[in-house]
């Protein structure tokens, strides 16, 4: 750690410079130590401890510690207690505990230390919730600290060391080989499932368990084996295992392509460069609908590139905007310095990356963004971030920060399903379930779901929609077996009908021609396309009826080859009662619900 070679050459100095001096004072050495539960912040403290001592510059090895629970009455005799230690070190853990939401009772030995020259060495430790973010918010506090250690959660890689170092250095029991690999994916597992927290805890409770199904099975001879590790392993998949997973999905051609292109030029460049190590330097935009398969690519482009050693740690860490912005002015740089830090070494996904920054004065989303920005460009290869979310949104939301969109080399769009993928996701869920369709069932589905493809909006849930399909039919399925004798069900319950799928109310079949008139039409957007064209922007026309009885700016989504807004009915298009009617007769003729009769709004009622 860098800080702490700083921290030791400036205890060489200041012991020179107090021997110059006649040890009348010193220069500065306070500390402040922040990080998760389990990152070793006392442990860092006794090696900060130890160098002062070795210099001359504390006169005793072992800190004066006080807990935040025992503050209270040292804080009482403070100047007092402080005399003692003149030539020591004061070391407050917990911090987090005195400070925060308002309160602060540190306050008496902050003024202490601006006020008094002649100090202990003074070492506070704290949470990264709580004290962290308010040493990082007040600079009158940080400005009192020559050195800020900001600890970070421990990998999969540093647990299993800290792991198998407790059994061989406390327990004096070598870990066989076997047990070592195992060892390595059970941690992996555990921190995939972003179960770590505990961090360096975890480790020592780990090892204490297993030295005890060691010591149970074989007393105190021979090494841990790996039946002492009864904690279920990460299970690894071959390079070629995972291609095959994602050449195993439903449509999205486009995105293998590209996902395959990458993959090839990372094993060109070994092949040119067999000794140099190999680092991927792009980030992604990822565009598309909801349900196309977004987050599950991500996680199989992780796992990709941890098998091709071009990432470490190969874990995705989801986050929103929620997990980067802070409700607090001041925390986010903080909160979103530790979402980048937790995904070092793997992809930092962003979901609904548009909504970071709502609008010109959202100063949090920008806050956000600024804070991302370095850690893009001087972190390149250490972590991969891929931004996601609709394509209209994402291109304004890249074009508004062009700091972001100049980052982001790679775009890959994740077109909408068609209705025969459609059909094949959900007979895909049919036989991972052991169901199956009856005849005329069978004879009607690729027609369903054509007409949900040919009807779907702006926000089509894609895969998502299919799954609602699936689940509907299987409660519709279940509530048809309840009546059902055991020998119908044995023969029958794993059988789904058109009823089933379609609900009760069955019709005669759509034509392709009556969904597209009865449907909104739905325009389909590049990426190089403004899905915001000049005629839609707000304010630049006069507020205009829109058949709600309120006034209000409801452009039209379709335009003249002059670019000035017409209502739908002058274009010849369905307005928005009629494109309501007409989603409400698609419905019933699939079975779903009554035939709309009247207006649109009779429909809400």
């Amino acid at each position: 750690m860098p800080q702490v070679e700083d921290f030791a050459t400036r205890c060489v100095h200041a012991a020179e410079f107090m021997r110059l001096s006649g040890g009348l004072s010193r220069p500065g050495l306070d500390c402040v130590i922040s990080g998760k539960a389990g990152t070793g912040k006392r442990y860092l403290a006794g090696q900060l401890c130890s160098l002062l001592y070795r210099h001359k510059i504390s006169d005793s090895l072992q800190p004066m510690h006080v807990d935040a629970s025992s503050w209270g009455e040292f804080n009482s005799k403070l100047d007092e207690n402080l005399a003692k230690i003149k030539k020591g070190v004061l070391l407050v853990t917990n911090c987090q505990n005195l400070t925060g939401e308002g309160k602060n009772e540190l306050d008496k030995l902050l003024e202490r230390m601006r006020q008094n020259r002649e100090m202990p060495v003074v070492m506070l430790c704290g949470l990264d919730e709580g004290f962290g973010s308010f040493i990082k918010k007040s600079k009158h506090v940080s400005s009192l600290f020559e050195f800020r250690f900001d600890l970070l959660s421990f990998n999969d890689r540093q647990l299993t060391q800290l792991c198998e170092s407790t059994i061989t250095d406390m327990f004096r029991t070598q870990v066989s080989p076997a047990a070592c690999k195992k060892l390595g994916l059970v941690f992996k597992k555990i921190f995939r499932e972003g179960e770590s927290g505990e961090n360096g805890h975890l480790s020592y409770k780990l090892a204490n368990s297993y030295m005890l199904n060691k010591l149970n099975r074989a007393g105190t001879s021979g090494p841990l084996e790996e039946a002492d590790i009864t904690d279920e392993p990460f299970k690894e998949m071959t390079e070629q295992e995972i291609l095959d997973q994602l050449d195993g999905f439903t449509g999205l051609k486009e995105v293998k392509d590209e996902i395959h292109s990458i993959i090839d030029g990372i094993k060109r460049q070994k092949r040119d460069n067999p000794d140099a190590e190999v680092k991927l330097k792009s980030h992604y935009v990822f565009l598309g609908n909801p349900g196309t398969g977004k987050t599950t690519i991500a996680r199989l482009f992780a796992e990709i590139l941890n098998s091709l050693q071009v990432l470490p740690n190969g874990h995705l860490v989801e986050v929103v905007r929620k997990d980067l912005v802070s409700q607090y002015v001041g925390d986010t740089a903080i909160k979103t310095e530790q979402v980048i830090n937790k995904a070092m070494g793997g992809i930092l996904f962003i979901d609904e990356a548009y909504a970071l920054k709502k609008d010109d004065n959202d100063s949090s989303g920008q806050e956000a963004i600024d804070t991302l920005l370095p850690f893009l460009e001087n972190r390149r290869g250490d972590f991969i971030c891929i931004i996601a979310g609709y394509t209209r949104e994402m291109t304004s939301f890249l074009r508004a920060n062009s700091g972001l969109d100049s980052r982001f080399n790679k775009k890959i769009e994740f077109k909408d399903y068609t209705g025969a993928e459609l059909k094949e996701i959900f007979m895909g869920m049919l036989a991972g379930k052991g169901y199956s369709l009856d005849e005329e069932a069978a004879g009607k589905i690729d027609k369903y779901f054509e007409r949900m493809y040919l009807s779907r909006t702006d926000i089509f849930g894609n895969a998502r929609e299919v799954r609602n399909v699936f689940e509907r039919s299987l409660s519709r399925l279940d509530r048809r077996m309840s009546a059902l004798s055991q020998k119908e069900y044995e023969e029958k319950g794993r059988i789904l009908t058109w009823p089933d799928i379609v609900g009760d109310d069955e019709s005669k079949d759509l034509g392709v021609e009556e969904v597209i008139r009865g449907a909104r039409p739905v325009r389909r957007y590049g990426l190089g396309e403004d899905r915001h064209p000049p005629a839609r922007r707000r304010n630049e026309f006069p507020a205009q009826e829109n058949g709600t009885g309120r006034q209000g700016f409801y452009p039209s989504r379709q335009h003249t080859p002059d670019r000035q807004p017409r209502h739908r009915q002058d274009l010849g298009l369905p307005c928005a009662r009629q494109t309501l009617q007409g989603h409400g007769r698609l419905l019933h003729r699939q079975g779903c619900g009554k035939e709309p009769q009247g207006h649109s709004d009779q429909l809400f009622q």
